[in-house]
């Protein structure tokens, strides 16, 4: 009797529901950040580095060259 009292009982269905959406909606986007953005992002840092390296500092981590 109370088996069939508790598979009939629904209260915490969309608080369940919600979870795994909310679970489904996560693992979508890390999916999405690892294949797609994380490429991207790491070239772009890499560019961006790089563009730094070159400009200030001529390729050579120890001579600061602003000004000259």
């Amino acid at each position: 009797m109370m088996l069939k009292g508790l598979l009939r009982d629904e209260s915490a269905q969309a608080t369940t529901e919600y979870i795994l959406m909310l679970l489904a909606a996560v693992s979508f986007f890390m999916i999405l950040y690892t294949k797609l953005l994380s490429p991207v992002v790491f070239a772009l840092k890499d560019t961006i580095s790089q563009q730094i390296q070159t400009t200030f500092f001529g390729g050579d981590f120890h001579h600061l060259n602003i000004g000259h």
